[in-house]
């Protein structure tokens, strides 16, 4: 009786150490479907262990980056409109300029062609005074040498 029970006591502790070691597979198999279980219909964005101040601050994070992409649209479409009236408001004043020195431009041509008209007009005039006094020194000198210098009579010779 001694070996049966002996045999007994060992396959009673076989079976003990088999179930435990099954139980200790099984426990350890559920830990690992717990991880690696993902439900498709609800997805964790944010980690359930992080601080309300983390959570908090990510999320004024993303409030501010959409506030300022907001205000980048926003401002490229009213850009349009402000560059519209600016690019109306340069061609106007390039036209003022252009005219401003087209005006001054034929104010010194008038002046520059009345300054040489009048230079023109003047030395003309000194030309023909110096022409008259100089005839009439001329005319004075010609008529002292016809004086002095009597023609050649051809028949008296």
């Amino acid at each position: 009786m001694n070996k049966i029970s002996i045999y007994n006591k060992m396959d009673n502790r076989i079976i003990i150490v088999l179930i435990m070691l099954s139980l200790l597979i099984i426990l350890h198999k559920t830990k690992t479907l717990e991880k690696n279980e993902h439900f498709k219909q609800c997805a964790r964005i944010i980690n359930p262990t992080c601080n309300k101040k983390t959570i908090y601050n990510a999320i004024g994070k993303l409030e501010d980056e959409i506030s300022k992409l907001e205000y980048i649209v926003k401002s490229r479409t009213l850009d349009k409109s402000k560059l519209n009236k600016i690019f109306e408001w340069y061609k106007k004043q390039v036209e003022r300029e252009s005219r401003f020195q087209q005006g001054a431009k034929n104010n010194i041509d008038s002046t520059i062609g009345a300054f040489a008209q009048e230079t023109e007009n003047r030395v003309s005039k000194d030309i023909k005074k110096s022409n008259k006094a100089h005839k009439r020194v001329y005319r004075k000198e010609m008529r002292k040498n016809n004086r002095l210098y009597k023609p050649l009579n051809l028949n008296k010779m």
